[in-house]
């Protein structure tokens, strides 16, 4: 009998709410489009978000999709 199990890892964003609006210069593209988000890495089964291994704060770009660590987010 065989059994086929699909595992991998997702990675989900959403947005401060402390920091909602605050825009932020990207030097990468150089637009004022960087968000203070959060982002989430979880463990998936089958496509399926099943447990979060890893959290932490970061700036991330949806333009150019450029993300940094800044040490100034609470």
């Amino acid at each position: 009998m065989f059994f086929f199990f699909l595992f991998g890892a997702k990675s989900f964003k959403k947005e401060l709410k402390q920091y909602d609006g605050k825009r932020v210069y990207c030097p990468r593209c150089h637009n004022i489009s960087m968000q203070y988000v959060r982002n989430w890495n979880f463990i998936t089964v089958f496509f399926v978000p099943i447990i979060p291994f890893s959290f932490y704060k970061e700036l991330y770009c949806p333009i150019c999709g450029n993300h940094t660590m800044d040490a100034n987010i609470v």
